[in-house]
């Protein structure tokens, strides 16, 4: 399913490639760390994904990486490209959004936040 403009729906994308990255080499601990990532937006090919901490960030560039930008390409039929952010104030509960989000909703992300 995508969102109304006929993009893909990160949101739904990123589970997805999360739940297909469960069965690689990847401890329990660090699937859990995992789950708690976000995607914030695609562009040009680059998929950003926020992260709580460097713990996870170093999870998702490293171990995960080649898997998750190999799962991100075939759900959205195009080579990709990731880039992780550390975004400390990230929620920990799926599906709902942090205090400092309270009226945006990030699946509807068409771009990179300037830097």
């Amino acid at each position: 399913m995508g969102t109304a403009d006929g993009a893909p729906d990160l949101v739904e994308v990123w589970a997805r490639v999360l739940a297909d990255v469960t069965g690689d080499d990847l401890s329990a601990a660090q699937l859990a760390f995992l789950r708690r990532s976000r995607p914030k937006g695609l562009l040009d090919g680059t998929v950003l994904v926020a992260v709580p901490d460097e713990f996870t960030k170093a999870v998702l560039e490293t171990r995960a990486r080649d898997r998750v930008v190999a799962l991100l390409g075939a759900e959205l039929g195009t080579g990709v490209t990731l880039a992780v952010t550390i975004e400390a104030d990230l929620d920990t509960t799926p599906g709902q959004q942090s205090d400092t989000e309270d009226d945006e909703d990030v699946s509807d992300h068409s771009e990179l936040p300037a830097s």
